[in-house]
């Protein structure tokens, strides 16, 4: 009788009580913001395949967490090179639930540095998704900090990246200065 006692208090105090409490510490939003903690640490693969399931995985995460902690940590992480492209377009999915000033407060400082990026792949994404974020940049950004980058796709040797060079003009050329496309223009031809 003492025996099963004492079993079932070891049982209760340990192993199942540490189990239990591991259980409670894994799950997707723990895991997330733990991956995104230890992000340097892992190896192209491993990040890679991680942001191309965020944009999912992000609609299953409570809102607030998502725009107050990981939105955050994405933005940082493109920023500074730790991220990978396919984490773009989570940050971008993330965003849209923003309000236009948070957007413009929070997101859009990250989207004006990555375009001076010499990461193709993040060119590519930017350039491909300018439809989202392209209305909320001001002629001024564009003028002095985005244009430059971008018209040095007219010249690329990718094809493809030139295409979407040209298709960005559509929401650019009206917001850049004429003196300055028309000095890009004079400088392809």
């Amino acid at each position: 009788m003492v025996d099963a006692t004492v079993h079932h208090l070891r049982a209760f105090f340990g192993l199942n009580r540490r189990s239990a409490l591991a259980e409670y510490f894994q799950n997707k939003l723990v895991d997330t913001i733990h991956f995104m903690d230890i992000l340097n640490l892992k190896d192209s693969v491993e990040k890679d395949t991680f942001f191309r399931k965020l944009p999912n995985l992000a609609e299953q995460l409570p809102r607030q967490i998502v725009l107050k902690k990981l939105l955050p940590m994405l933005a940082s992480a493109l920023e500074f090179g730790s991220a990978a492209a396919p984490a773009l377009t989570a940050l971008l999915k993330m965003a849209s639930w923003l309000s236009a000033e948070d957007f413009s407060a929070k997101v859009l400082p990250t989207i004006v540095k990555l375009f001076a990026s010499n990461d193709r792949a993040i060119r590519v994404g930017l350039l491909q998704h300018i439809d989202q974020y392209g209305e909320s940049l001001s002629a001024q950004i564009v003028d002095e900090q985005v244009y430059t980058h971008v018209a040095t796709g007219f010249s690329d040797t990718s094809a493809f990246l030139r295409e979407l060079t040209l298709k960005s003009m559509l929401i650019l050329a009206p917001k850049v200065f004429v003196s300055q496309f028309h000095f890009s223009l004079v400088a392809i031809s």
